[in-house]
């Protein structure tokens, strides 16, 4: 009877916080045994995340953060677009905001801390200024150094330019960006 409870938890946190982690074995076995067209698979690539912490947050997002394209008719997943990264473009709030906000979908941010720490924040509506917290239904943050905390629907309060408010970026109470992203190593946003 315990092995069951315990099957059944293992099965409810990988369905909660990893549901597409088996999908490459998945679809490699139906390929193979001939139930499935070849689909042509992109690597994505990262300026901050190691190839396995890559792998490990693409295989806990929703398919919300991955488009799609048609090729001959098959899906065909496509490359996320880069559209900012520290190690092009600095470390900078000026050019975070000017390559990342009012951009209009889904995106994934990469933060590594100072400290050592490392966040991803995938969003699906656009990046803004604002004097209060938001958040919507399949925003999710991931702690994935020091300790893996997932978090859905974390209040985000971001705010850079209204001076009456305090300048930062936050995610409720497990990180901090400063209004100079002086406490950041590297930012990546896709």
């Amino acid at each position: 009877m315990k092995k069951a409870e315990d099957l059944n938890n293992l099965e409810i946190w990988k369905r909660d916080n990893c549901s597409r982690m088996f999908d490459a074995v998945q679809h490699k076995l139906m390929e193979n045994f001939g139930l499935l067209d070849s689909v042509e698979l992109k690597k994505q690539e990262s300026d901050v995340l190691s190839d396995f912490e890559m792998w490990f947050i693409m295989s806990s997002l929703p398919n919300l953060y991955f488009p799609t394209a048609t090729k001959d008719g098959n899906l065909v997943a496509n490359n996320w677009t880069k559209l900012y990264s520290s190690t092009e473009h600095g470390i900078s709030v000026t050019r975070f905001q000017a390559n990342v906000f009012d951009y209009r979908g889904p995106t994934v941010g990469v933060f590594r801390f100072r400290d050592g720490s490392l966040f991803v924040l995938a969003r699906e509506d656009e990046w803004k200024d604002s004097s209060k917290p938001y958040t919507s239904t399949s925003t999710i943050l991931i702690k994935l150094f020091p300790d893996y905390v997932r978090i859905e629907s974390p209040s985000i309060y971001c705010n850079f330019k209204l001076r009456n408010s305090p300048l930062k970026l936050s995610f409720d109470s497990y990180g901090t960006i400063s209004k100079d992203m002086d406490n950041l190593i590297d930012v990546e946003v896709t």
